[in-house]
């Protein structure tokens, strides 16, 4: 059975060679911190006006989400790792025996170190993002952070890109839609004026209406003629009777003017002429349509390889003055009282066994 001595000396062993790690082997940290805040550029008034109405602050969360979800992504390290070789870092004599990755480890294990090098936090109101890197070095925390930012930024606007690449295939699809509705609608004007013979059924009416202008004046000035002459002839005279002919041919005459203007059935120059206003205002509301989606569609192809968001740094990344890890004495005195708790539950273990046995 263990000794009260025996296990004095374990747990005395145990705290000394940690003690001794943590104050003199543990690898020293220092931070580099900044503060950033992803702005956009100023873009179309379309887009502007969109996003005012879906709300900015939405925008915001979903770029930190971004920012966040990358930099503790694999495609980031193996971009950092090209620039600074991490790798080699974490595999060297620099970094204590313990954190230092070793041969055996697995790549996981080399992200796993470098996520753990990395503190990242955001306020959401006010879309303020905090970033932090530990390093060994303190002028390679900050240019590393440096670079950390400077791929964020990259990221971002690579994915805008794509983004605004697929508004403009949708555009584009939606704009020759509409081409083609005006080119359409343009072609059933055509086959209408052909199959009717009919340029525009307004200047056709314009001239039947001075007709029937003129065939009225006449009627008048004609009836006036026969009140007189019946004064002082026989209604059954010739003059009479010729000018009766006459009122009659010019009525006749008036009376199917009329109806081509405004008869009931479908080849009434009337329902001709509201066809032909109905097909015209298909045109007009495709033209200013298709007006509209050109416009959109040049927006949105000077807006593709634009950088639309930029990284505004609040506070540049910082060169500490000492290390900030690890905080040596919090690290002894939690150490101590782990190694006494422990301590205590199995001395108190062996009492019992040992009581027992008396």
């Amino acid at each position: 059975m263990l000794s009260k001595k025996r296990l004095n000396l374990i747990f005395l062993s145990f705290g000394v060679f940690f003690s001794f790690y943590i104050l003199f082997i543990k690898s020293n940290l220092y931070v580099s911190e900044t503060s950033i805040m992803v702005n956009k550029l100023d873009s179309s008034p379309n887009i502007s006006v969109m996003s005012g109405l879906l709300g900015g602050n939405s925008s915001k969360i979903e770029d930190i989400k971004i920012i966040e979800n990358y930099i503790y992504s694999k495609e980031l390290f193996e971009k950092l790792n090209k620039e600074i070789n991490l790798v080699l870092h974490y595999k060297s004599n620099n970094l204590d025996f313990i954190q230092r990755i070793m041969d055996f480890n697995s790549f996981e294990d080399i992200l796993e170190l470098f996520y753990s090098r990395i503190s990242f936090s955001f306020e959401e109101v006010s879309g303020i993002i905090n970033i932090s890197f530990y390093h060994l070095d303190k002028a390679k925390s900050q240019k590393i952070l440096t670079s950390i930012l400077s791929l964020v930024e990259s990221k971002l606007n690579e994915l805008n890109s794509e983004l605004n690449k697929k508004q403009l295939k949708f555009v584009e699809l939606e704009s020759k839609k509409i081409k083609n509705k005006l080119d359409n609608s343009i072609q059933k004007l055509k086959d209408y004026q052909d199959k009717n013979k009919i340029l525009d059924p307004s200047n056709n009416s314009i001239n039947i209406v001075q007709n029937i202008n003129t065939l009225e004046s006449s009627i008048i000035k004609k009836e006036l003629t026969l009140k007189k002459l019946l004064i002082f002839h026989n209604a059954n005279s010739i003059e009479i009777k010729n000018l009766i002919s006459e009122l009659k041919s010019l009525n006749s005459s008036l009376v199917k003017l009329n109806s081509k203007l405004t008869g009931s059935n479908t080849s009434s120059l009337n329902q001709k002429l509201i066809e032909y206003n109905n097909l015209k205002n298909i045109i007009n509301i495709n033209q200013e349509l298709y007006s509209k989606s050109l416009l959109i569609l040049q927006t949105t192809k000077t807006e593709v390889n634009k950088i639309n968001k930029v990284i505004q740094k609040i506070s540049l990344p910082t060169i500490a003055d000492s290390y900030s890890k690890p905080n040596k004495l919090y690290e002894l005195i939690s150490l101590w009282l782990i190694l006494l708790i422990v301590y205590s539950i199995i001395s108190m273990i062996l009492g019992i066994i040992k009581d027992r046995k008396i």
